[in-house]
């Protein structure tokens, strides 16, 4: 599961970002807005499951898929909704908004990897197995 969100939300966020930029006026700006959005909703994508669940016992595995589940989820949703409106209206920022919401599930394998210990120590989550 994590490999697929990997390779296709970076595939659809990286192919919707170029076309985005490229048609931006500022390219440099669009190009750290879509960095900074993706990064700043990537991370906001592991923190808040760990939010949910602070100071209980869950389980390990459950949680894991629930949160995959439900970060991929919403970014197929909005990020084919934000696709949508982009060719539809032809605003770059529509087009970088659905990129970055792409890009943020792209990399929440890798964030997920990154920050899990860290926030299950910060929230006070105990893993049941």
């Amino acid at each position: 599961m994590f490999l697929a969100m990997l390779l296709g939300f970076f595939y659809q966020g990286i192919k919707l970002g170029l076309t985005a930029v490229m048609q931006a006026r500022g390219r440099s700006t669009a190009a750290l807005l879509l960095v900074a959005a993706s990064a700043g909703l990537g991370l906001v994508a592991v923190i808040v499951p760990f939010a949910l669940v602070a100071s209980s016992r869950v389980s390990a595995w459950g949680f894991v898929f629930m949160a995959a589940a439900c970060v991929a989820g919403v970014a197929a949703f909005a990020g084919a909704y934000l696709k949508r409106r982009f060719r539809a209206t032809g605003k770059p920022i529509d087009g970088l908004s659905g990129a970055a919401v792409f890009l943020a599930a792209g990399a929440f394998p890798v964030n997920w990897f990154w920050l899990a210990q860290r926030l299950e120590a910060w929230f006070q989550v105990d893993w049941s197995y």
